[in-house]
C-alpha cells in the first residue's frame, strides 16, 4: 500500500478507535465502499453514517496533528540541546 496513504502514525491513530469504528473507516476510505453499502452493513441510515464517519475522521486528524506537533517539539528540543 502507498506509504502516503498508510503510515505508522495513521496505523497508531486507527488503533485508538473502537474496533467497529476502525473497520468502518477502513471500509470507507481504503475499500471505497459507498454510504449506501456501509449503512446497509451497519444497519443505520446513510445520514447517521455520514455524521459518524465525519466524527471519526476528525478524531484521526486531531491525533495525527498532535503527533506532528509532538514531532516538531522534539526536533526543536534536539536543536536546542545542540546549541547548549
Amino acid at each position: 500500500m502507498d506509504k502516503r496513504l498508510f503510515s505508522p502514525q495513521l496505523a497508531t491513530a486507527l488503533t485508538l478507535l473502537s474496533p467497529e469504528d476502525r473497520s468502518l473507516l477502513i471500509m470507507y476510505i481504503f475499500e471505497e465502499r459507498t454510504y449506501s453499502e456501509l449503512s446497509e452493513i451497519m444497519g443505520c441510515k446513510p445520514e447517521a453514517l455520514k455524521k459518524r464517519l465525519s466524527r471519526m475522521k476528525g478524531k484521526v486528524r486531531r491525533i495525527l496533528q498532535d503527533w506532528r506537533e509532538d514531532e516538531k517539539w522534539e526536533e526543536k528540543k534536539k536543536t536546542l540541546d545542540l546549541k547548549i
